[in-house]
């Protein structure tokens, strides 16, 4: 996973020097390293849409799983070696982080994120204020957003996005409005780099092309899984802004 990471900070920062908006397509939330890393992680603040907080660490997870632990390596908890053998990856501070959709939790989970200074808006309880002020806050302290949206953040009614869903998620119109939020607001703030996990199955949408070619897609919304993408399990996209032909990177 590790090198994996390393190889998409390089696709990512190679899009970011050619002016392209990066768009990663990839199996699980640890994506979020290489992405973040490319970005470059000064003055940058995380969005992340998901079902489960990803916040565990290797010293109290009890599942042992590395894709639990996504968000807590990227703000500097756990595998501190292999974290900086990633070009470009600095911990994101807690407070530059707000987690919305997060509602499978153990109970050690829930105390772990309120002991931290991460802004969590809970499952679908929170309002469109709530939302609004998180998003302001956020603003006022960084000037370029990580946008991370996890699709097991919907609900499971309005589709299974992947075997991690639960219930009382967000609806997909909820969903795209709060990403829409998420991506605009005061001229300060700048949208850096958006990654799709965990994407349904793939049908006939995407066309993954060799490196360098256009991928075109027949459908907007997510067709693919990153195993589809590239051997490693992780794909780089690009897309110039005001062009709707995304460029592929990897």
């Amino acid at each position: 996973m590790f090198e994996l990471n390393r190889g998409l900070a390089g696709h990512v920062r190679d899009a970011n020097a050619d002016g392209v908006f990066p768009v990663v397509l990839a199996g699980d939330c640890n994506s979020c390293l290489g992405t973040v890393a490319g970005c470059g992680a000064r003055d940058l603040g995380v969005v992340w849409f998901d079902a489960h907080a990803d916040f565990d660490t290797p010293e109290d997870s009890r599942s042992g799983s590395l894709d639990g632990m996504g968000l807590a390596m990227l703000t500097g908890r756990g595998w501190d070696a292999l974290r900086e053998t990633i070009p470009g990856l600095a911990p994101i501070p807690e407070s530059h982080v707000v987690l919305v959709s997060a509602r499978d939790l153990e109970q050690t989970q829930r105390d772990r994120l309120q002991r931290s200074r991460i802004r969590c808006l809970e499952g679908n309880t929170f309002s469109d204020t709530d939302l609004r002020v998180a998003l302001d806050e956020l603003r006022e302290r960084v000037r370029r957003v990580y946008l991370h949206i996890d699709l097991d953040a919907l609900d499971p009614g309005e589709g299974t996005a992947n075997q991690y869903s639960a219930p009382d998620g967000l609806s997909s119109a909820r969903l795209q409005s709060a990403v829409a939020r998420s991506s605009t607001g005061s001229t300060s703030s700048q949208l850096r780099s958006r990654p799709t996990t965990r994407c349904p199955t793939p049908t006939d949408g995407w066309q993954i092309r060799p490196p360098g070619s256009l991928l075109r897609s027949s459908d907007t919304r997510c067709r693919t899984t990153a195993e589809e993408q590239s051997p490693g399990g992780i794909a780089a996209l690009g897309c110039a802004r005001g062009d709707e032909r995304p460029r592929n990177h990897l």
